[in-house]
């Protein structure tokens, strides 16, 4: 079948009504076993598998017209359809980081396992494997592991991927950035944490008199967890606000820094999305989850040396 689907960010097809296909994009399906297999024709030099279909083609209506029939006027030349989607428990990455601390250098080591899964991976892993990206999604869906600043350098990511749902790409990496830990006096030091953390938001969300509802890109949870280590014992000043925690309409996110040890703490930044829709009376929730995570993704660091 030649499958005719609207994007979603943009119209759905109507089945009651015969109108134009407004932001239409042409796949294929095959069936078989009384079941669809859907195939995207490739635009980027990254593609997708069988039955991989970025968000905005995912659970909508689609129309289907079967190919080389042997009769124009048969009924079952056009069907409709809703396309496959993703679930919410599917929808992850995983960024499992060891940062190794020399405070006598001041350099840090990174060794980085990124796992990917459903809409994480049909996005993010062709920019690890081809530095290719879908131009019409958010930039910050380019952003990669190693990209703590613009010195940093790594070698070759190793990235092995499934071809079957929910497509789960592990990619494993080690890079070293100068210039993100800087001496303040003798005994104190601060790390500039920019760039550690790169969550899906819209920074130039307005929430004041909006009346459309928000549509997220899709429900599923993004977690950055640091395991650092230093070279020297350290004590780090306590936030009063730490955990930091905020659950609202739109869904979760915590952030926490943990002293493990007098040489080692963990860094956690989790951000889930938990609604495919949040109203419109709910955009200062939206508003406020997206602005917490834009400052905490600007934090720095300081630590002092233990006596």
């Amino acid at each position: 079948f030649l499958v005719y689907i609207s994007d979603n960010r943009i119209g759905r097809i109507n089945l009651r009504k015969c109108l134009p296909i407004w932001g239409k994009n042409m796949l294929y399906s095959i069936s078989k076993e009384k079941n669809m297999f859907y195939v995207l024709p490739k635009n980027q030099r990254e593609g997708y598998y069988i039955n991989e279909l970025p968000f905005y083609l995912e659970n909508t209506n689609s129309l289907h017209v079967a190919q080389m029939t042997e009769s124009t006027e048969d009924l079952h030349n056009t069907r409709l359809y809703k396309t496959p989607y993703s679930s919410a428990d599917d929808n992850y990455r995983l960024s499992n980081v060891k940062a190794t601390v020399s405070l006598s250098e001041k350099t840090i080591s990174f060794d980085a396992k990124v796992i990917l899964s459903g809409q994480f991976s049909t996005l993010t892993r062709g920019i690890y494997k081809q530095n290719s990206m879908d131009s019409t999604i958010n930039e910050r869906y380019a952003h990669k592991i190693m990209q703590v600043n613009k010195r940093a350098t790594h070698n070759e990511a190793k990235i092995t991927t499934k071809n079957i749902y929910p497509f789960k790409t592990d990619i494993r990496v080690d890079y070293t950035a100068p210039n993100i830990v800087k001496q303040k006096d003798e005994k104190t030091f601060i790390i500039d944490l920019k760039h550690w953390f790169r969550h899906i938001i819209y920074e130039d969300f307005e929430a004041q008199s909006r009346d459309l509802d928000f549509y997220p890109d899709f429900v599923g949870r993004d977690t950055y967890r640091y395991y650092v280590e230093f070279d020297k014992a350290i004590s780090v000043k306590e936030f009063k606000d730490l955990p930091f925690e905020i659950e609202n309409e739109m869904g979760n996110y915590k952030f926490n820094i943990e002293q493990t040890s007098p040489t080692s703490l963990i860094i956690l930044s989790d951000f889930w999305i938990a609604k495919p829709k949040i109203e419109a009376e709910k955009a200062a929730d939206i508003a406020k989850m997206f602005k917490t995570i834009e400052q905490l993704e600007k934090a720095s660091l300081q630590v002092v040396l233990s006596e």
